[in-house]
């Protein structure tokens, strides 16, 4: 019996934190949202490579303060679940209209960022953007399933090949063995 294998995606749009929540357009959503990032620092990181990344996550959780969309697979063999996973991604254009920074922890190796950002969310282009991913994933599978049908084809075009070379080989033997028989015939029954 062969094992089916089912995939099921589900993709689910959560809204987070409707505060304040203006919506001009269906297909956009603009929101004014206070943020923290955090950054480590590391043994070799400088603290204006603090400030930055501690930025970017500041702006991650501002952006998903507003909207995150969440996208769940699942694999299915025999009716059994093999692989499960959630993944999470927000996009969106960002203005920071306020920004400050501060050194915490043991030695100021915390850096925390506090933004107030207004975030505009294009839902139709987020999804597009990942219409897209779907679909380029889905090509790449196809492009994997086709190289490996073609090592297939190949190695059995080699087999049949190989097959052919031996059968021929086969066929010579043969034909030279009773060649032999024959000249061996011939010699006895020319002695008799």
């Amino acid at each position: 019996m062969k094992i089916k294998e089912l995939m099921l995606s589900c993709f689910f749009t959560i809204g987070l934190m409707f505060m304040n929540l203006n919506i001009s357009n269906a297909e956009i959503i603009e929101q004014t949202v206070e943020a923290v990032g955090e950054y480590r620092l590391g043994d070799n990181d400088t603290r204006a490579q603090a400030k930055d990344l501690a930025l970017s996550d500041a702006k991650r959780v501002a952006a998903e303060k507003v909207l995150v969309y969440v996208k769940t697979n699942s694999n299915i063999e025999n009716y059994e679940v093999i692989k499960d996973s959630i993944e999470t991604y927000t996009q969106a254009k960002m203005q920071i209209l306020d920004q400050k920074y501060s050194f915490t922890g043991e030695e100021g190796t915390i850096c925390q960022a506090n933004i107030v950002a207004n975030v505009k969310i294009d839902i139709d282009e987020i999804e597009r953007q990942h219409r897209e991913e779907e679909q380029r994933k889905i090509d790449e599978q196809r492009r994997k399933d086709e190289e490996e049908q073609r090592k297939i084809d190949e190695q059995r075009r080699q087999e049949e090949e190989q097959r052919q070379r031996e059968e021929q080989k086969k066929n010579e033997r043969q034909n030279r063995d009773t060649d032999i028989l024959k000249t061996i015939i011939a010699v006895v029954l020319d002695k008799i």
